[in-house]
């Protein structure tokens, strides 16, 4: 039973053991690479990147992340800004860098190319990405640097383009007060604190002044001590060299841009290196060194020539990449659009079928609602028909309306015995009313002018006359109606 378990273990610990196998493997090719890239070799990047295709095949996520930030840190060093750039796109695919810290670097790696190449509203949008990427982080000290590290890449994606360049020093200090908020037990706040106040002294130096340029390279000064990072120190020498030059201190100046250009040198830096060359020339000319004037000018030109062949290559390559790029988003909106119209199609046609249902189902039950209004009406008018047929006054009112058709004299009596208090009430109202009662009594029954004068033999003028008389005896107001008043009384 032991050997049984011993065999099971032994079997579950081999995958263990091979993967740990070929994840050393990895390590010690990154190690060579490594060790050549210090030495400056060429076959650096070529051991770089088998050492990125072995950490693809055997799924080894932090050598595939490790090994792509190198390659597109050398690249940018090298000044092959559209193969970092090429490099940091195809790594964005991959779900290696799923963690948000890593997605970040790599959009700031993205960024930088893109800055470098003059791609400024690609290099924006990238960085405003990179930025919602770290806002869904929780404030914490490594957020706060994250943050902080993206405002100064926005600073100098603003200072890089002249139409924005005024806006590039409000991100240059939002960065600033992050980096400074820092614990200071933080090794990282020093170092950012330092590239910010570099960047910020690069930026009035371009604008020509001299003077605040000055003064953020003298608090640069109190953080040099804590560099790890030698370009941070060659930038703030050439600053500093390009100050003293100004203040016409061309012996420092020389100095400033020598130690630039040793750590340019051991750097790789060859866009640096020209850079410099130009004003190590500028400065021997000045101090009339004829010899170092010469050699300084002609490492220039050499350098100027190669950077002009490889930015050329860059810019080709470049473009090719934005214009696939850019058809990869016009198929992928078009797409969009066409799902989009057809979501919308599709819910008009139910739309509309549903409006057509209701609507149909509208006008039956309209005309259902009709047809029972007038089967009411019918029904009320049949029920107020039997109510007066079956009612005493209906009776007596059908005999007075004889007695009226006819002319009858004995309509009177009849109509006084019918409504005694209505013959009374009205006298005592008014006794004169006695010689038009027989009018005042058609009135209560309802009788048009028409009727009246048809029944009394009259013309319609003269019963009008006399409804005016009565109105007058009897003082009613003008704007009440004869009949209402009669049926109130």
């Amino acid at each position: 039973m032991k050997c049984y378990l011993f065999f099971l273990g032994f079997l579950g610990f081999l995958p263990l053991a091979y993967s740990q196998s070929k994840e050393a493997e990895f390590d010690n090719m990154f190690q060579k690479t490594l060790r050549l890239d210090a030495m400056a070799s060429p076959e650096a990047l070529i051991e770089g990147i088998k050492a990125i295709t072995y950490a693809e095949q055997i799924n080894y996520k932090p050598g595939i992340v490790k090994g792509t930030f190198w390659i597109c840190e050398l690249y940018i060093r090298n000044g092959s800004d559209a193969q970092a750039l090429l490099f940091a796109v195809k790594a964005e695919k991959s779900d290696a860098f799923s963690d948000v810290t890593n997605m970040v670097k790599l959009k700031r790696i993205k960024a930088k190319s893109l800055i470098r190449m003059g791609f400024y509203e690609e290099a924006e949008k990238t960085l405003n990405d990179a930025l919602s990427y770290v806002i869904k982080l929780q404030e914490n000290k490594h957020s706060c640097w994250l943050k902080g590290a993206i405002y100064a890449d926005i600073g100098t994606n603003y200072a890089e383009n002249e139409e924005t360049q005024h806006r590039a020093i409000e991100y240059y200090q939002k960065s600033l007060q992050l980096f400074q908020k820092m614990d200071d037990s933080d090794q990282l706040k020093p170092q950012y604190t330092f590239w910010v106040l570099v960047k910020i002294a690069s930026l009035y130096r371009r604008q020509r002044q001299l003077a605040k340029a000055q003064q953020y390279l003298k608090k640069a000064t109190s953080y040099i001590d804590f560099l790890k990072n030698d370009m941070g120190k060659a930038e703030y020498f050439y600053n500093q060299g390009i100050v003293c030059n100004a203040n016409d201190d061309i012996k420092k100046a020389k100095q400033y841009f020598q130690k630039a250009l040793q750590i340019v040198k051991r750097e790789c830096k060859i866009t640096c290196k020209k850079e410099l060359y130009y004003q190590l020339f500028k400065v021997c000319q000045n101090l009339n060194n004829k010899d170092s004037c010469r050699y300084y000018r002609q490492q220039y030109m050499l350098y100027s020539d190669s950077l002009h062949q490889m930015y050329k290559k860059d810019a080709s390559v470049a473009l090719r990449f934005f214009e696939e790029e850019k058809q990869y988003e016009i198929k992928e909106r078009s797409f969009h659009y066409f799902l989009g119209v057809l979501f919308c199609m599709l819910i008009m046609l139910i739309g509309s079928s549903k409006l057509f249902r209701d609507h149909r189902k509208f006008k039956i039950l309209k005309k259902e609602k009709i047809a029972i209004e007038e089967q009411l009406q019918k029904s009320e008018s049949n029920l107020d028909l039997l109510k007066k047929k079956n009612s005493p006054l209906a009776n007596t009112t059908i005999e007075l309306d004889r007695l009226v058709r006819e002319g009858s004299p004995v309509f009177l009596m009849e109509f006084k015995k019918q409504f005694p208090d209505f013959y009374d009430r009205l006298l005592l109202y008014n006794f004169d009313i006695e010689v038009d009662m027989k009018f005042c009594a058609l009135m209560r029954l309802d009788y048009t002018t028409a009727q009246m004068a048809d029944y009394t033999k009259s013309s319609i003028r003269a019963v009008e006359s006399k409804k005016y008389r009565i109105r007058k005896k009897l003082d009613i107001p003008r704007d009440k109606n004869i009949y209402e008043w009669f049926q109130e009384f």
